[in-house]
């Protein structure tokens, strides 16, 4: 164990020697030999942490102190595996708040205690590897007894993405990392957020073959690969598939009837209020689970005791060999911000939205969205519009926006305004040749329509394309005004959106990167798919309005592009969006002020 004392090499100066690689390597096989000799563990991996994992507050908040594997029993069974000799690999398909990560985290600290093996951990990225490390493993590896003893006196050996432990080695690594499957003998490797993670460089194989390669000479070498879900295409759902399909089943308190949890058994149309909308207040705390087979009410206050009489049942008869999968969603979650109620608040928000509702089904319910496809034809454009004209807006705004897309020397932009419910009116739209005049389009007066203001854009947004300092110089002349941008694809999205701090000839700015397809499905496939729903209120996607004087230019340029379903090198069948015009720039630049009022857009709702 790692002597803590002032002149340890943790708090020596920085001219103080580096222990040997000699050393290191010595530790390292005196370590596996004394592994060799101790006792085989009594207790498996949960009961184990019961008995020896206390939690820190900071890095689990919602339960500190003593594990418990009963907040959430469902996570025992991947823990469980980490001593089964019968299966060695174990797929995960689940929502975002199932407790799986700390599940997985014990599987590491009791390696390290009872039974010494090399272990890798993947996850998207590198920086996500070494906050997880730094928050949530070393501090329970120092503070175990069981594992303290594990560590060596060199503070070296003890970093955060590389551990050399008693008779092991433990990897944490990003998975867009070059090579960082290459050159590790492990006899463990768990893949975090499998979804994320890149296809090799050459393109021809995913993280988790990559992975399966590591295991050819190790024969009870196991895998644990887990994911929040989003697309059918996506590995970890076709992964899930060939698995045993595990789900949990829990009993009614009434009828004692074993059930799996699902969305539509999750009741709350009875809180409507007089105007036949939904009273939050009402669905947070009246909202209930119907039981499928006595049809009775099944209380929050009941989740409890039936997560403790819960089981795991596989519903696939013919799973490949020795390959677990499970789905897991937050309908079973001890968490306080994923109550039923809490669930079907979210639902009711996401319902203004394609992709929110998309990031509900895959976050909160775990499970993958469907491909769709769509193709916008004139006929729908022109339903969008309104009784105004160009330069107009039909409403007061309580905000004035606009957007530009740069494809080589020209600038198309768009001005909108925007209700406080997320209606949006395209006000005008043009082009330019030069950045500045973007400026002085924002200064003109907009005339609303029934009001006798007269407001002007107060921020915009540009795409940076293939024309990074150009825009971020206009970016910075702009003083505050325009802000740069960059759609992402694949495993580049982090996020909806996602802020990133740049240094710009000696300034600071904050580029927004966005989903493109997100933004892409919101604007075709919600705000001009479903225009007749919204104005039948059989949907509450705000509308989108365009003027009445429209030309053929934006008409084209918003059918421009279509979503279709295309087979990949692997024979999987994928959404990609496919260009059916010669140009779309002006669909883009509609597509930017989505995003601007996903950025904005809290500050100014009612």
């Amino acid at each position: 164990m790692r002597k803590s004392t002032a002149s340890s090499p943790r708090s020596a100066p920085m001219s103080s020697p580096r222990p040997s690689l000699s050393s290191t390597v010595r530790a390292f096989v005196v370590g596996c030999i004394i592994a060799a000799y101790r006792p085989r563990p009594t207790l498996n991996v949960w009961r184990w942490a019961e008995k020896w994992i206390n939690l820190d507050p900071l890095a689990s908040p919602a339960f500190p102190g003593q594990y418990d594997s009963s907040i959430n029993p469902y996570t025992r069974f991947i823990q469980e595996f980490a001593t089964d000799p019968y299966h060695n690999e174990f797929i995960v398909m689940k929502s975002s708040q199932s407790g799986f990560t700390e599940a997985i985290l014990n599987i590491i600290r009791y390696l390290v205690a009872n039974k010494p093996t090399n272990i890798l951990y993947a996850i998207n990225a590198l920086d996500e590897a070494r906050k997880i490390s730094k928050t949530r493993l070393q501090p329970s590896l120092e503070k175990c007894p069981e594992t303290a003893q594990a560590i060596g006196e060199n503070a070296d050996d003890f970093g955060n993405l590389t551990m050399f432990l008693r008779g092991m080695v433990l990897y944490m690594i990003g998975a867009h990392s070059a090579g960082a499957f290459a050159n590790k003998p492990v006899g463990m490797i768990i893949l975090d957020e499998l979804d994320k993670h890149p296809v090799a460089p050459d393109g021809e194989a995913e993280t988790i073959d990559l992975a399966r390669q590591r295991f050819k000479t190790i024969p009870d070498g196991k895998l644990i690969a887990l994911s929040t879900p989003k697309k059918e295409e996506d590995v970890t759902y076709r992964e899930y598939l060939t698995g045993t399909q595990h789900k949990f089943f829990v009993p009614c308190p009434h009828c004692q009837a074993m059930q799996e949890l699902v969305w539509h058994r999750v009741k709350f149309g009875h809180c409507i209020d007089m105007l036949g909308e939904y009273d939050l207040e009402r669905v947070k705390v009246e909202t209930y689970y119907e039981c499928e087979a006595c049809k009775k009410p099944i209380l929050e206050s009941h989740k409890n005791e039936m997560l403790q009489a819960g089981e795991w049942r596989q519903t696939n008869p013919k799973p490949f060999p020795g390959r677990i999968s499970c789905h897991i969603s937050d309908l079973y979650s001890p968490f306080a911000n994923a109550t039923w109620g809490m669930l079907a608040m979210e639902w009711i928000n996401a319902q203004t939205s394609i992709v929110k509702l998309q990031n509900f089904f895959n976050g909160r319910l775990g499970l993958p969205s469907k491909q769709q496809t769509a193709e916008v034809k004139e006929a729908d454009v022109v339903k969008l519009r309104g009784a105004y004209k160009r330069g107009q807006c039909p409403f007061e705004p309580v905000l004035i926006t606009m957007t530009s897309d740069k494809q080589g020397d020209v600038l198309k932009w768009t001005k909108a305004g925007w209700k406080a419910t997320g209606e949006c009116a395209i006000i005008d739209y043009g082009y330019t040749l030069v950045e500045d005049e973007l400026l002085e389009e924002m200064d003109v007066p907009v005339e609303c329509l029934g009001s006798t203001l007269r407001p002007t854009a107060t921020i915009g947004l540009i795409d940076e394309g293939f024309a990074q300092t150009i825009v971020r110089d206009f970016v910075v002349r702009s003083e505050g005004r325009w802000y740069a941008s960059k759609g992402r694809g694949g495993i580049q999205v982090r996020s909806t959106v996602h802020e990133s701090p740049a240094d710009h000839k000696d300034c600071k700015l904050t580029i927004y990167h966005y989903d493109d397809d997100d933004f892409k499905k919101q604007l075709y496939l919600s705000r001009i798919a479903k225009f007749q729903d919204i104005l039948d209120g059989k949907c509450r996607v705000p509308r989108l309005w365009l003027p009445a004087n429209i030309d053929q230019d934006l008409v084209d340029e918003l059918i421009a592009e279509k979503l279709v379903k295309e087979k990949n090198k692997w024979g999987y069948t994928k959404e990609i969006w496919k260009k059916t015009g010669d140009k779309n720039d002006f669909g883009d630049a509609v597509k930017m002020q989505l995003v601007l009022w996903h950025i904005l857009g809290a500050a100014y709702q009612d």
